[in-house]
């Protein structure tokens, strides 16, 4: 029983090596070598190939300028929103701002981020290439000084979720080389209830239905607009985005309320659907034992 043991080792060993023929796994010395110098030789120059092509397209394109802007980009001419407090990764695709008041309030999430939005803003105006002139040059922007938030909207008070008044902050995502065209009066559209300033970005939010108009409340606006000045982005360093903070007043408890914010310009068109120069959330504060008509 042992015998054929022996033979398969043997044969085996063989094929590694055979001292008759000199070969290594069925091949010689310089067939092997050969073989090497091969796919040395092809990998080489399939870098070298891949090489000149990655540089090639380096030049066409800049880390700071895209290649096609505004209406040849994909993105396009019209801004959308966003807003801040965002929810936690794990739940990055909801839009609900939701916590509880009271002695087992949970709404700490909500004020961490936004006062790590308010941290990074200031971060970056703190070392920027200040110009808020019409002619300044494409290194340069004019800072947003958040300083000009009322205390009741910022960290110092909790962004006032602690009092069951949230300030909910609205900014225009940045499209590059896009300058406003804002309205000189009140368009026909505009919400009734909402201040209005010439020559200036208007933010307004309101429920998205007459359930939600009924119960959202008054809103405040810190500040009224958005100046102008503040574009266009053109991708500077240090460069953070206008924004607004907008407080809910007296907002309905425990009731789920679809807001919806727009921004106002000549050349900004809505569409919910797609979300151009808006955006929506919901907003629910749950107070036990309340008795809020």
């Amino acid at each position: 029983m042992a015998e054929p043991k022996k033979s398969k080792l043997k044969t085996v060993g063989l094929f590694f090596w055979d001292p008759q023929s000199k070969k290594c796994m069925g091949r010689t010395g310089m067939s092997w070598l050969k073989l090497v110098a091969f796919y040395i030789a092809l990998y080489v120059i399939l870098a070298a190939v891949w090489s000149s092509f990655f540089l090639l397209f380096q030049q066409t394109i800049s880390d700071r300028y895209p290649k096609w802007r505004l209406e040849e980009s994909l993105i396009g001419t019209n801004p959308g929103l966003g807003f801040r407090p965002q929810n936690p990764p794990e739940k990055i695709d909801s839009a609900l701002i939701s916590y509880r008041l009271g002695p087992k309030s949970d709404y700490q999430h909500w004020i961490d981020d936004l006062s790590n939005y308010f941290e990074l803003s200031k971060r970056r105006n703190a070392s920027h290439k200040e110009d808020c002139s019409s002619e300044r040059d494409m290194d340069a922007y004019c800072p947003f000084d958040s300083s000009i938030i009322p205390p009741e909207c910022t960290a110092a008070q909790n962004f006032s979720f602690s009092i069951g008044k949230p300030c909910i902050l609205i900014k225009l995502n940045r499209i590059y080389g896009w300058k406003p065209v804002p309205y000189e009066k009140r368009p026909p559209n505009y919400p009734k209830d909402a201040p209005f300033s010439p020559n200036a970005i208007q933010i307004t939010c309101d429920g998205q239905n007459d359930f939600d108009k009924e119960h959202v409340g008054p809103r405040e606006y810190h500040p009224l607009i958005i100046d102008t000045k503040y574009y266009p982005f053109y991708n500077q360093p240090g460069y953070q985005s206008p924004f607004v903070m907008v407080q809910f007043k007296e907002p309905k408890y425990n009731t789920l309320i679809y807001v919806e914010c727009k921004a106002w310009a000549k050349n900004i068109v809505h569409d919910r659907i797609n979300r151009r120069g808006s955006t929506s959330f919901e907003l629910f504060i749950e107070k036990p034992n309340d008795h809020q008509p």
